[in-house]
């Protein structure tokens, strides 16, 4: 498997598909129904999800005034998220953060 991380055009990877269609139209939404729920009451937080919801909208993250103290802002131009594309990268984010914490708390 090592081997497959550095020689990944060599190595044929399994094809097979872990989660199930079900699942995957679930999470969607699930991550659609916040996202609603978000633009209906105007809930402005600095979480995750707000990051996504301004991929989605203007292609780019607000910069924090701290943040934009340290960090340059970035001037490349992107496309905007999809729904599909936003509601992946949540899913990712779930699976990463629920794989952390249940290792951690084993």
């Amino acid at each position: 498997m090592m081997l497959a991380m550095f020689a990944a055009e060599t190595m044929p990877l399994p094809s097979r598909n872990v989660y199930t269609s079900d699942l995957a139209q679930f999470f969607i939404n699930i991550f659609k129904k916040a996202v609603e729920h978000r633009r209906q009451e105007m809930v402005k937080r600095k979480y995750f999800l707000s990051l996504l919801m301004q991929l989605m909208d203007s292609r780019r993250v607000e910069q924090d005034s701290e943040a934009s103290k340290t960090y340059p802002s970035n001037t490349e131009n992107f496309d905007k998220l999809s729904l599909e594309e936003a509601a992946a990268q949540a899913f990712i984010f779930f699976i990463a953060g629920y794989e952390t914490t249940s290792s951690t708390v084993q």
